[in-house]
């Protein structure tokens, strides 16, 4: 059998990578009892995740298995402002609803992904002559950071990025999203790093600990909203104009259904809300949440003081 010849082509580039994956994925593949829960989600975060990088304005590299690669190359400081800024936006739109919903699907081990957005001033693109849809992949040390430093511990949203990208976000008039400084210990270097020091001083994470909208409680008042009110007339670049637009797309797919009761039935009942909004953290809320779905799910349960 023949071997066709190929041709390669390789070249110098710079660019913003957008790296995002399922924590923890290699301990859910090595359970019997979560693997067919998790294909789903992986299928059903395949899906939205394409739609959310096209709205970037980037491109979708390719599928890694248990996440993607997505990347664009700003020719212009407004291009790069304007990219950084939509794609921080929908790394937190895409954890926000996955923590929220689990994209609909039912497991007893809840899902959860994790975003690095690095730039990447020296890496290289390179294609090859059998592949014609979508040629080019990209290599380069930001884009290696990128895929390692999407494991380091963090709390919701679970969004890292490089500093220089940080600036750029930050010259908007009302950046949405406030940063923190990762300090990166030494045992971290060598389990998630591998012992790279590249790039491991300049990296910053979301908190939503001092400016809103960005918390659990938002999405889900947003969700419960949208859900309630799905033509809610919003100003399409707010957060809440984003969400709706994501939401009308999840609607219309396949198992948009399912995700509609998710969200009507996952979500704690209306009349809770108040006490939701009381609590004074993201974890806190989780713990309500989770409680109150176990009561729901035994009625005949007693409840903890």
């Amino acid at each position: 059998m023949a071997v066709p010849e190929v041709t390669y082509d390789t070249q110098p580039s710079h660019g913003i990578a957008w790296v995002c994956d399922v924590r923890q994925s290699s301990s859910l593949l090595n359970s019997d009892m979560h693997i067919d829960s998790l294909l789903l989600f992986l299928t059903r975060l395949h899906t939205v995740s394409r739609y959310l990088v096209a709205t970037t304005e980037g491109q979708y590299i390719k599928w890694t298995g248990d996440g993607f690669l997505a990347w664009a190359t700003p020719y212009t400081a407004v291009f790069k402002y304007s990219f950084t800024r939509h794609t921080f936006l929908s790394a937190w739109l895409l954890s926000s609803v996955v923590e929220v919903t689990q994209l609909a699907v039912k497991s007893d081990r809840r899902f959860s992904i994790g975003h690095s957005i690095i730039f990447d001033r020296h890496a290289y693109s390179f294609g090859n002559s059998l592949v014609s849809k979508n040629p080019r992949d990209y290599i380069g040390r930001g884009i290696t950071l990128a895929f390692r430093v999407t494991g380091l511990a963090g709390s919701f949203p679970f969004i890292t990025a490089s500093s220089d990208l940080i600036s750029a976000y930050l010259q908007g008039e009302y950046p949405e999203l406030v940063f923190t400084k990762r300090i990166v210990s030494d045992a971290e270097r060598e389990r998630v790093t591998k012992g790279e020091q590249w790039g491991i001083g300049e990296l910053y994470q979301v908190t939503t600990r001092q400016r809103q909208p960005v918390t659990l409680r938002d999405t889900f008042t947003m969700l419960e909203q949208l859900c309630h009110e799905p033509e809610v007339p919003v100003e399409r670049n707010s957060l809440l104009g984003r969400m709706a637009r994501f939401v009308r797309f999840l609607r219309s797919l396949e198992w948009g259904k399912e995700f509609n009761d998710a969200v009507r039935t996952g979500l704690i009942p209306g009349p809770l809300v108040d006490r939701v909004n009381g609590l004074d953290n993201d974890e806190k809320w989780m713990e309500e949440r989770e409680r109150q779905m176990k009561a729901k799910d035994n009625p005949g349960a007693t409840s903890p003081a």
